[in-house]
């Protein structure tokens, strides 16, 4: 006996084995696809059971929801299955034949559900870290730590041992202590690490350093041979630090005292006269200077990082953002290849979720596991318009650039890709969507596939 279920037509778009695309805007039936796309892979290869297919998303709450999902869809598929289909099938209508045997398997994929490999990134990752120990080159004995307990012991130690006895960064220190506390220094650095982006503008001291031993001593009357009218406050923080550098002879030192002058001192220089060679070598001095707190931060994280690490080698301990480097790190490591074979053992398919918000960690990893396999693939679902999380260093280039890559290796006869578009708008009424696309048309935006009307009457 044979039942019919309907399932999405966009599913028959996606190569048998192979990678995907699939580009989906907001309230276009993202998570309904890929809840289907499950059971695609279920019923379409006999040898893929349910523990096969690793599915990852963003945050909790978005696993929990499509953990439901996925168990209610199979649930549903099953008890149709059992009693025939759910309906009969209609002329054009795309579904699953479901015979006997593939029930069947259905319903062990239901009964083994609790088991099923749906997990955020992280989460994922720390069961790599955990139940491939061995495979991984990681210590048996870890445990999963918040950073900032860490980072407090962290950056006890290297103010103790290094920050505040090394000649090259106590006269940083002492600086900062001018201007701010130990703990606002401490704040700073933790920001700065959690962000992992690059601080801007880059602090290039050689450069700085040359331009002050030639215009240090004279920085102000240098600075109003070009730029002729007068500001009391930019004189006074001028003067302050043209003293002090004759005094120290400090880079560290001057920043400080003309930091809040940095800024409009960039740009009360653009129009200015260049026509001497001198006052050229002037303009580039000032487009080095950097703010002090991006510069202090870029002289103190190297070590910081180094003391950090040492404070979670001495506890055994990773952190929260450590999942992800320490995977990708494994990967590409001299164990790297055993765990990629026993990892692919495992999972021979990866669906992963708002992949708008990956970063190139993320997708480091499923890139060295699924792509490039003639037993499986990798799925990615998106939607770039909505990287939004750019502070928790997603990264919308990287969805861009992967997304890229599929296809290229596809056309260089690497493992086929497929792009597929949601288009159609599930979740607004026609009316709310006519006025949308009105107000699109009146602002000119050209769109190459405006949303078709359906939704909610």
């Amino acid at each position: 006996m044979t039942a019919f279920y309907k399932k999405p037509d966009v599913l028959d778009a996606l190569p048998m084995l192979g990678n995907g695309i699939i580009e989906a805007s907001a309230g276009t039936g993202k998570t309904y696809t890929l809840e289907h796309l499950v059971v695609e892979l279920l019923l379409r290869h006999e040898d893929v059971e349910l523990e096969n297919i690793l599915v990852v998303t963003f945050t909790e709450k978005a696993t929990a929801e499509l953990r439901a999902r996925v168990r209610k869809l199979l649930s549903s598929v099953v008890a149709a299955a059992s009693r025939g289909g759910d309906a009969v099938r209609g002329e054009g209508e795309v579904g699953w034949e479901i015979d006997d045997a593939q029930r069947r398997k259905l319903e062990r994929a239901l009964f083994a559900f609790d088991v099923a490999p749906i997990y955020t990134i992280h989460g994922f990752c720390q069961r790599v870290l955990t139940e491939y120990a061995f495979a991984s080159g990681r210590a048996f004995e870890q445990h999963h730590a918040e950073i900032g307990p860490l980072f407090e012991r962290a950056f006890t130690e290297a103010m103790r041992r290094t920050l505040s006895c090394r000649d090259e960064t106590r006269v940083w220190l002492e600086a900062w202590l001018e201007v701010g506390g130990v703990d606002d220094l401490r704040d700073l650095l933790m920001r700065a690490m959690a962000s992992r982006a690059e601080i801007w503008p880059i602090y290039r001291g050689d450069a700085l350093q040359e331009g002050l031993d030639e215009f240090g001593d004279n920085f102000w009357e240098t600075y109003r041979e070009l730029y002729k009218r007068r500001c009391e406050s930019r004189e006074r923080a001028f003067r302050a630090a043209q003293r002090d550098w004759v005094k120290h002879k400090s880079v560290a030192r001057f920043l400080m005292r003309i930091d809040k002058e940095v800024v409009d001192l960039k740009h009360s220089l653009h129009n200015v006269d260049r026509s001497t060679p001198r006052h050229e070598r002037f303009i580039k001095l000032v487009a080095r200077l950097t703010r002090f707190k991006p510069a202090i931060a870029q002289r103190f994280l190297p070590l910081m990082s180094e003391a950090l690490e040492l404070e979670k080698d001495r506890q055994a301990a990773y952190t929260y953002d450590d999942m992800l480097t320490l995977v990708r790190d494994a990967l590409s490591g001299p164990s790297g290849p055993r765990l990629t074979q026993a990892l692919r053992r495992r999972h021979r398919w990866a669906l992963i979720d708002e992949f708008q918000d990956t970063d190139e960690v993320q997708w480091d990893i499923f890139e060295r596991l699924f792509v490039e396999r003639d037993d499986g693939g990798v799925v990615v679902i998106g939607d770039p318009k909505q990287a939004i999380y750019g502070f928790r260093n997603a990264d919308v280039y990287t969805y861009i650039d992967a997304c890229r890559a599929l296809e290229a290796r596809a056309a260089d006869g690497g493992a086929p890709c497929a792009r597929v578009q949601l288009t159609q708008n599930w979740r607004s009424t026609p009316r709310l969507i006519d006025a949308y696309n009105a107000l699109l048309d009146l602002s000119l935006i050209h769109i190459s596939e405006p949303t078709r009307r359906r939704g909610i009457s």
